[in-house]
């Protein structure tokens, strides 16, 4: 019975075509849905890393260029009215998953289905939660100093 369940757990899809030894990656798709809490900039790290280490070359490059674009839109978010924050927030969002993420999810699930090693989410979420933490303690200090101040 062990050695069926066994043979189940390495058996891949049969519409799934092999390209070799998948390396260890991050779920894109998760890497997507965790920018929801993170932001883009998060998920643009790990879909660069993905395909580093894949080594596709050319898509290192535009995650690059995606990493960098994230980062100035953040930057420039800090600077707009509440009033659009939200809304030039999560067209980004979307702008950024369905050209970055996505595409890198495809063309994994093409190549190895769901039958590649996964990356631990350890790290990348204790990382990101302490950034978070890092700012929000940040924005409390800068807020707290202000109001000191201003008496």
């Amino acid at each position: 019975m062990n050695e069926n369940l066994v043979q189940a757990s390495s058996a891949q899809p049969l519409n799934t075509q092999s390209y070799g030894t998948a390396p260890v990656l991050w779920n894109p798709e998760a890497a997507g849905s965790w920018s929801l809490i993170f932001n883009p900039v998060f998920g643009s790290i790990l879909v660069l890393m993905n395909w580093q280490a894949l080594g596709v070359k050319e898509k290192v490059r535009g995650a690059q260029i995606w990493l960098v674009v994230s980062i100035i839109v953040l930057v420039g978010l800090l600077f707009l009215p509440p009033s659009i924050l939200s809304l030039v927030s999560v067209s980004y969002l979307l702008i950024w998953y369905f050209s970055a993420a996505k595409p890198q999810a495809r063309f994994i699930k093409e190549r190895w289905g769901k039958a590649y090693p996964r990356r631990s989410w350890l790290w990348p979420l204790l990382i990101a939660f302490g950034v978070l933490f890092s700012f929000l303690c940040l924005g409390f200090v800068l807020s707290f100093a202000r109001e000191f101040l201003s008496q």
